[in-house]
């Protein structure tokens, strides 16, 4: 079993039953790419059920982003080419109307390794770094996409306050907060610079990892 193999079944263990059910399907899993690129990316998320859709930002930079039922979130190459990256930072922003304390998102920080995340101003940024040095299978960039999405309803639900149904606690809020967002609220933050926040981001992400290959 290949190192990327064991990271992704770590997952599956670390996201509980839904993932180990796997709820979702792909074509040509066993399929390798040489990187991430962007159509190959595009094609993969949209056979998921998300919408994808690349944009070229002011900077130059291509960030590709994801939309699904319950949340927005990005994806912005590293160290690419004239076509395919090496890297790949996978970020959300949450701002789910309330402030969500920096102990508690050390304690989520600390309770898994699957993504990282880090205070950015009342909500939070929540990352994964992927790397594909020798190449990513189809199958694995599916799981990574499929289970980074869910990984931020399960981390919406931990800053809401817990044991109840992420939508529950998204229309409740955190310690009775009645202005709380809905959770696809709370993933839909437009950023005000989008080329600065994109930078920003895709640099905390690569940074803090955890880095998969």
């Amino acid at each position: 079993m290949s190192a990327k193999s064991i990271v992704v079944a770590a997952a599956a263990l670390c996201l509980g039953t839904a993932a180990m059910a796997q709820d979702w399907t792909i074509s040509n899993g066993a399929q390798v790419f040489t990187g991430y690129n962007t159509s190959e990316m595009i094609a993969v998320a949209q056979e998921l059920g998300f919408q994808a859709q690349s944009q070229k930002l002011s900077d130059g930079a291509t960030v590709i982003t994801f939309t699904s039922a319950n949340a927005i979130f990005y994806g912005g190459g590293t160290v690419c080419g004239a076509t395919t990256c090496q890297g790949l930072a996978l970020y959300a922003q949450y701002t789910p109307g309330f402030d969500i304390p920096l102990s508690k998102i050390n304690d989520y920080n600390k309770s898994q390794m699957i993504v990282a995340v880090h205070k950015s101003g009342l909500g939070a940024v929540v990352g994964r770094y992927l790397i594909a040095d020798f190449g990513e299978f189809r199958g694995n960039l599916a799981s990574d996409l499929f289970n980074f999405e869910m990984r931020l309803r399960m981390f919406a639900d931990f800053a809401a306050g817990g044991t109840a149904s992420v939508s529950a606690k998204a229309e409740s809020g955190a310690a009775g907060e009645q202005s709380a967002k809905s959770i696809e609220a709370a993933f839909a933050a437009e950023p005000a610079d989008p080329a600065a926040f994109h930078r920003e981001m895709a640099e905390f992400v690569s940074h803090s990892g955890p880095a998969v290959n």
